[in-house]
């Protein structure tokens, strides 16, 4: 999973826009989407339209916890 550092449209995605500050926004790439590491490895890189890295690497420490169903939560507490 990949975070979105600097807004961009992707092109390649019907222009879906991509925005750094919002949250249902700024995840590479979006839900449903599949995309060749070639297309990661451009929009990390300066080798895209603007020039500069566009998304970076979530380590999995720093993903989005999942959240915790009801029975789980009680049996944690017991």
């Amino acid at each position: 999973m990949y975070k979105v550092i600097k807004h961009f449209t992707d092109m390649q995605d019907n222009n879906y826009a991509y925005y750094p500050e919002d949250p249902a926004r700024n995840t590479y790439p979006r839900k449903g989407l599949s995309v060749l590491p070639s297309r990661i490895k451009e929009l990390a890189s300066d080798k895209n339209r603007q020039g500069c890295p566009l998304i970076e690497e979530i380590p999995e420490a720093e993903e989005k916890p999942k959240k915790k169903t009801k029975s789980v939560e009680k049996a944690d507490k017991e």
